[in-house]
């Protein structure tokens, strides 16, 4: 990222009220991938917070646009602030794609390819000195914990294979927060990891009682956890005027989103400490 977007960055998260008091380390990390029939380089954003290491590190999963994403950068600064690094893909961005929010076509598409990011993000740590590779978690927002939850609830060759190839590099992905994703079509299927599920009861774009069956199915019982919040939208966690985005309401409810940092604060300590 550049120093110009590193300084944008920062005003957001003021913007959203998340004081930068615990500056991180950043560095840009490139991986070849092959998209549409050609080579592109995935972009990873790795920073880590002030310290000696090594650190415990969450995998950040952004959604469809960048303007609903401010959201994530104040979680990126919640998880400096816990002594955990963080690295953000940029999954959209990195193919070019920009804003796909209007595209729900594009968006099926980058679910399945965004959960192979993971894949691709955490292979890209393994072995490094100052990360601790069986220690890593994945946090996604609404299009990024669309993709979180089709990797957890997915008994495929893909998803498994990719899990096999992380744990033959010491790699160990222990617990997933997924923050508005739509559970549409998981139904009552077994999880893999723990999951926490943060939710708006008033989302009208990913409806949050479609993630009940995957919390109560009995098999995940000791798996998965669920919060929605009463009164809370689409978007709860980003800061800003409420807005219609794509014929969706959006709305930050600050209640939510600082018990959403309290739960999940809660949720990935035994997993990553």
């Amino acid at each position: 990222m550049s120093f110009a977007g590193k300084i944008g960055r920062a005003f957001i998260m003021l913007l959203a009220g998340v004081a930068c008091s615990h500056v991180a380390r950043a560095e840009l990390i490139n991986v070849p991938i092959a998209w549409q029939d050609k080579q592109i380089e995935l972009t990873l954003d790795f920073e880590k917070p002030q310290g000696a290491g090594p650190f415990a590190v969450v995998i950040l999963l952004p959604g469809c646009s960048a303007e609903l994403d401010v959201g994530l950068n104040a979680w990126a600064n919640q998880l400096h602030s816990w002594g955990y690094a963080t690295l953000r893909v940029s999954s959209t961005e990195s193919r070019g794609l920009g804003n796909i929010c209007g595209s729900l076509s594009m968006m099926k598409t980058m679910i399945s390819e965004t959960a192979r990011d993971v894949f691709r993000a955490a292979l890209a740590i393994a072995g490094r000195p100052d990360v601790r590779p069986n220690k890593v978690a994945v946090l996604g927002r609404s299009l990024g914990s669309n993709s979180l939850v089709w990797y957890v609830s997915r008994d495929i060759k893909t998803v498994n294979d990719g899990q096999a190839l992380l744990e033959a590099h010491g790699v160990k992905l222990q617990a997933a927060v997924a923050i508005t994703p739509n559970c549409e079509n998981q139904g009552r299927v077994p999880v893999k990891m723990p999951l926490l599920i943060l939710a708006g009861a008033l989302d009208d774009w990913n409806v949050a009682s479609r993630c009940s069956d995957l919390a109560s199915a009995p098999e995940n019982a000791a798996l998965v956890k669920i919060t929605i919040y009463p009164g809370a939208y689409h978007g709860y966690d980003r800061a800003g005027r409420p807005v219609v985005y794509f014929g969706h309401h959006v709305e930050y409810n600050a209640a939510a989103t600082q018990d959403s940092y309290v739960q999940a604060r809660t949720f990935l300590a035994p997993y990553l400490q």
